[in-house]
């Protein structure tokens, strides 16, 4: 069997990177590394030419709302053909706060000012009266991860609502959560693959307008077989470092099971001492070890 390549693609590393964000990227590479899989990284700017053609992971985290008005008028004008063109490859998402947010339809910023979505999964964003601050422990379902949980740390005030039949990451044990109502954390996987419509957006932004076409929702077409490698989430901390588990279920889905099956099991004591060390504190007590 060929050895495999990880390609990342780092969307928008200077300017949405504000939690530590930086830290997923290492947990792939080193994951992927220590098990002789070679990974290539990429990091993707602002402007036009963006090349996601052999991208197998994407990911995109957190910023500021300033730094994320920029960045999403960039995305919508140069990237989101090429990151919708990737997942329909088969590519795995994993969007962290900032990013998450503007995966979906609309995002409303603190300011009110409503921001068009990159329209690729069926979810929004307003603005919330409370900053949710600290850390939060959820529990997944349908992944087979084990322990089930995943920890992290959230800082938002955005309240994000997931469309009709959208499945969540995980329910929230302690924290906040997608929007502190309805139990829910993240979205883990349908994203808008079929194409029914394209409207004009027009958006106002410092007295100047540009226009440009974003997808809709069909609420009754059936999504493709890329639906389940979306993930969003409002988990920083890195995330990824304290959930290796969760780690190398990106890794595996991003590298196909025809090039990899699965991965070789590696020793995660430290990184596992780090995930049951939040689960004790926010919970009172350990993460079970059960799938």
């Amino acid at each position: 069997m060929t050895t495999p390549t990880l390609r990342i693609a780092h969307l928008y590393a200077d300017e949405m990177n504000i939690y530590g964000d930086r830290g997923n990227i290492l947990t792939l590479t080193k994951r992927a590394e220590w098990r002789g899989i070679t990974v290539e990284i990429r990091a993707v700017g602002r402007g036009p030419g963006a090349d996601l053609s052999d991208a197998n992971l994407i990911f995109w985290g957190g910023g500021q709302d300033r730094d994320q008005e920029l960045v999403f008028k960039d995305a919508a004008a140069h990237k989101v053909t090429a990151i919708r063109r990737a997942i329909e490859r088969g590519a795995v998402v994993l969007a962290v706060c900032g990013g998450y947010q503007l995966l979906g339809e609309s995002y409303v910023t603190a300011e009110g000012k409503k921001l068009p979505g990159l329209a690729l999964v069926d979810l929004h964003t307003i603005p919330g009266v409370k900053r949710n601050i600290g850390n939060i422990v959820i529990e997944t379902s349908d992944l087979g991860l084990t322990p089930k949980t995943l920890v992290g740390f959230e800082n938002h005030s955005g309240k994000t609502y997931l469309g009709p039949g959208l499945r969540p990451l995980g329910r929230v044990l302690r924290g906040a959560g997608n929007n502190g109502e309805d139990q829910t954390e993240g979205v883990a996987g349908q994203c808008a693959l079929p194409v029914v419509q394209a409207r004009t957006v027009l958006h106002d932004n410092d007295d100047r307008r540009f226009a440009f076409a974003v997808r809709i929702f069909n609420p009754g077409v059936e999504l493709g077989v890329a639906d389940r490698n979306v993930f969003g989430t409002y988990l920083h901390g890195s995330l990824l470092p304290k959930n290796p588990h969760f780690a190398d279920l990106l890794i595996e889905r991003a590298l196909g099971p025809r090039a990899i099956g699965r991965l070789v099991p590696l020793v995660d004591i430290e990184e596992m001492q780090a995930h049951q060390s939040v689960s004790e504190r926010v919970l009172g007590r350990p993460a079970s070890t059960r799938s």
